[in-house]
């Protein structure tokens, strides 16, 4: 058994989604201070972004809004493939990041991270699964775990409330 982030599961496994895995633009509020809040996502050009490849193919940010797509070509001094990186160079105010909501949920509570262009939707939303191999019957402590998991991420789990 185990939990994949993914936006298409294995289709060899038992996938059951614990959670929508959406990914939020954000900045910290120093770097808004400094400079200055998008409204659009046109704006963004106008930033330092800190880049993860994988959710930048062809150095653009994807974007959805009233069923429309927007392409956003972004750039900025920083890329790396470590999202951590990613997520203490955006709260270090080195530029605007886009990070899954699980791995800022906590900073954007705090204040320490300000969501940005909410009318959109970043990214391509995928899933948080757990997974385990199928034709077998959990036992009960396999069960009893699932249980927990998904009473746990319903109706949506803590890193998306208070923001």
């Amino acid at each position: 058994m185990g939990v994949r982030v993914s936006s298409d599961p294995d289709p060899n496994l038992v996938a059951r989604k614990l959670a929508t895995n959406r990914a939020v633009l954000c900045a910290s509020p120093e770097y808004l201070k400094q400079r200055g809040t998008p409204r659009r996502v046109e704006d963004l050009d106008e930033h330092d972004c800190v880049v993860f490849p994988l959710l930048t193919p062809k150095g653009l940010w994807m974007f959805r809004r009233s069923g429309r797509k927007h392409a956003v070509k972004v750039s900025g001094g920083l890329e790396t493939d470590d999202m951590d990186a990613v997520r203490s160079a955006v709260l270090a105010g080195l530029g605007i990041g886009l990070l899954p909501a699980y791995i800022a949920g906590a900073d954007l509570q705090r204040g320490d991270l300000v969501p940005l262009l909410r009318r959109y939707q970043a990214g391509r939303e995928g899933g948080i699964y757990l997974v385990y191999p199928p034709n077998r019957t959990p036992s009960s402590r396999v069960r009893a775990l699932i249980d927990f998991l998904v009473s746990r991420f319903a109706p949506a789990p803590a890193w998306e409330l208070g923001w």
